[in-house]
């Protein structure tokens, strides 16, 4: 896992599409949101099946997936694509103590964003 720092990009954009519209994912500012679990996030809901949580948790890489590409211009790094990449997040956003920085290593291995 990296190091918190908002001099890296895919932390630093996996942070801004957490905290801002349309996810409002988290409410941290930057420095305290790399320690925030999955369980932690506006998404979870302890009384969801396993199932019900999958689904939301595929929904929701999927709009991050959307947000990187679209907004941020984000393309992924040769050997990756949406669908290994949504799945990768999702299996992290379904993971109960996963981290805000569990995710961003997941994006920085497999998008690059230009600067």
């Amino acid at each position: 896992m990296s190091d918190w720092s908002n001099t890296n990009v895919a932390q630093s954009r996996t942070w801004g599409t957490l905290i801002g519209p349309p996810l409002k994912q988290i409410d941290e500012d930057f420095d305290h949101s790399g320690t925030i679990q999955m369980q932690n996030f506006a998404f979870w809901n302890n009384l969801e099946s396993s199932d019900e949580r999958n689904i939301q948790a595929i929904a929701l890489a999927r709009t991050i997936n959307d947000v990187f590409n679209n907004d941020y211009r984000a393309t992924f790094i040769a050997g990756s694509d949406a669908e290994t990449t949504i799945a990768a997040m999702s299996g992290i956003l379904n993971a109960a103590a996963k981290t805000v920085n569990d995710l961003a290593d997941v994006v920085e291995q497999n998008y690059q964003f230009p600067v």
